[in-house]
Order: C-alpha cells, then sequence, then structure tokens
C-alpha cells in the first residue's frame, strides 16, 4: 500500500531518541496527500507528528520522535520492541486510509 514511502525506524544513541514514522525517499507524492489530514491523523493515533517537508530535499519525513530512550537497559529492550511494533502497526493502519484513495 505505501508504495512511493516506507516506514521506518531510526534510533539516535548520541541523543538517545527513537525515531518511527513514514519516509517518502525520492517522492514527496504520500507526504503531500497526508498532510491535509494531518490533524485527523495526529487524532486518531494521539501522536503529535514532526511533518518535515525537507524543501530542499527529494525526501520527506512524517515521524515521532520520542526522547529519553535507555538502549543499553536490557530490562527495557521487550518494553521498546512492542512500542515500536504498536507504533508501526497503527501508523500504517491510519496512513494507508488516506493514502489509498490517492493510489
Amino acid at each position: 500500500g505505501l508504495r512511493k514511502s516506507h516506514l521506518i525506524v531510526e534510533q539516535t544513541r548520541s541523543r538517545n531518541e527513537l525515531m518511527i514514522g513514514l519516509y517518502g525517499e525520492r517522492s514527496k507524492d504520500d507526504f503531500y496527500a497526508l498532510e491535509p489530514h494531518k490533524q485527523e491523523i495526529e487524532n486518531e493515533l494521539n501522536i503529535k507528528f514532526d511533518w518535515r517537508e525537507m524543501p530542499t530535499k527529494k525526501s520527506t519525513y512524517i515521524v515521532e520522535v520520542t526522547p529519553n530512550i535507555a538502549f543499553d537497559d536490557a530490562s527495557k529492550q521487550q518494553e521498546y520492541f512492542d512500542f515500536i511494533i504498536d507504533r508501526l502497526l497503527r501508523m500504517r493502519t491510519a496512513f494507508l486510509k488516506y493514502l489509498t484513495k490517492w493510489n
């Protein structure tokens, strides 16, 4: 369903951040299809996204950044894994609802 974008999970250990969202690598089509529904998507998921159009690049991001992740704490690994899977599945469902109208 996400032909022009894909879901991503990135960790930034230097800032202890986890970034989960949608990345449009060589096209902004999905970003532009989703942007008019920004409020609906954020309300449905109860997530405040960082909508990064990046005007000087061909790529875009729609991401949730979670700070204060203790990547080296083994006791938290299952919690983080469950969080990531939950977020990806919920994002996929919400984004596809709007993208299938355009693809």
